[in-house]
Parts: structure tokens; C-alpha cells; sequence
């Protein structure tokens, strides 16, 4: 009986220790869709807790962590650009300071075509993917066509469905683009932390912790290819 007692009150303790801790971390999510949100989130993390500050990411799709922050169910997001406002509205706050800057590129079979409302073809990009459909304003809704993920998004351009593609700039080495006769960026996209509003007090000091990282020559990723 004693050595019940002595073993229960070893877990209660070590539950006790243990309870708030994890209670204190905030839940963050990250989207699926990039292979590199794993490395990111594990900077991050690690530099919260240098911080004083408890973290955890989960990956999943995109709306659904959109989802996630809107019910309350999720503390915030890791690298979502700053059109992710238009998404997320007033549930979630922007950390200021870039956790790391990326290109938005066209790809097409038509020459030399930056200016995207003068593409005659039509053009492919990816559901949800703000950046696109803030690039696309003003072509006409005939022209686009949307998929789910850069596999598709690749397949539609290879099978000639479309003469161009909005895409992330990894992908123009990732799916062997290079020599497609328009290849330029379009848009400069900077990818942030966002808090639900909920840690409004916490955004100034998270925003000071990457800046000074940053300043010091830390880095998210060393050189942004997706």
C-alpha cells in the first residue's frame, strides 16, 4: 500500500508539472502544402522557447487552419503572406517583422509576358492562393482555370490546358521550367506569423524576437526557393 501511495503521488506530481506547461503553449498551425513549413516551424519553435515562450505547430490544409484560428481552436498560423488579412479578417494579428520574403512568378508559353492582363491564353493557379487571385484581377473569368496543388498545376501546363501559370518561384526548379519562354516574377511576397487576436499583447514581443534574429543573421530558410 505504501509503495501504491509513493508511485500515485510520483504521477500526480509529475502531472502537476507538467499540466500547465502544456496548457501555456500556443498552438500553431502551418499548411501542408510546402515541404519546407516543417524546417520554418522548427526555427521558430526553437526560438520561442530561447524567449520564455511555450509553442507547437500542427500542418494541415490551408482552410482548414484558416478554420482553426476563426473558431478559436488554434493560437495562430506560421508564414502566411499579408493578404492572408483578407482571409482571416480581424481574428488574427500580423507579426510585423517578414519570417522570410519569396517570389510570385508567371511561367508561359506566350513571350515576354509580365504584364498579366495581356495574356490571350488562358492561365492556371491554385485554389485559395490569395496572391494569385490578386494577380489575376482584371483578366477575364474565362481565362482561369484553378487546381488543387502544384502537381496539378504542373500537369495543366505540361498537357497544354493552359499557356501559363501563376506559381511559387520553387517550383520553376522543382518541375524543370527554366527554359519556358516567360519566366519573371510578378509579385513580392512576404510571409509572416499571424496570433489570433486573443494574444494581441504578445505580437509587439514575438515581432521583437524575430527582428533581432533576423538583424543578427539568423534566417527561417538561408535562401527562399518556394
Amino acid at each position: 500500500m505504501k509503495r501504491f501511495l509513493t508511485v500515485f503521488a510520483f504521477i500526480v506530481g509529475a502531472f502537476l508539472v507538467s499540466g500547465p506547461a502544456k496548457a501555456d503553449c500556443l498552438k500553431l498551425t502551418a499548411e501542408t502544402t510546402y515541404e519546407r513549413y516543417p524546417q520554418i516551424s522548427e526555427k521558430l519553435i526553437q526560438l520561442m522557447r530561447i524567449e520564455g515562450l511555450c509553442a507547437t505547430v500542427d500542418y494541415l490544409p490551408g482552410k482548414r487552419t484558416t478554420n482553426m484560428i476563426l473558431n478559436g481552436s488554434a493560437d495562430g498560423e506560421v508564414a502566411r503572406i499579408s493578404f492572408y488579412k483578407d482571409q482571416i479578417g480581424p481574428a488574427a494579428l500580423m507579426v510585423e517583422t517578414p519570417m522570410f520574403t519569396s517570389e510570385g512568378m508567371i511561367i508561359s508559353r506566350e513571350e515576354n509576358r509580365d504584364v498579366i492582363v495581356n495574356l490571350k491564353g488562358k492561365v492556371g493557379i491554385i485554389r485559395g492562393w490569395v496572391w494569385m487571385e490578386k494577380v489575376i484581377e482584371g483578366l477575364n473569368p474565362d481565362q482561369v482555370i484553378r487546381v488543387d496543388n502544384l502537381d496539378n498545376l504542373n500537369a495543366l501546363y505540361q498537357k497544354g490546358r493552359v499557356a501559363s501559370i501563376l506559381a511559387p518561384i520553387g517550383m520553376i526548379e522543382g518541375y524543370g521550367l527554366h527554359n519556358e519562354p516567360t519566366v519573371k516574377s510578378v509579385i513580392q511576397l512576404n510571409y509572416h506569423l499571424w496570433l489570433s487576436k486573443r494574444h494581441k499583447a504578445l505580437v509587439p514581443r514575438v515581432n521583437r524576437m524575430i527582428e533581432k534574429f533576423i538583424a543578427e543573421g539568423g534566417y527561417f530558410i538561408r535562401a527562399i526557393q518556394g
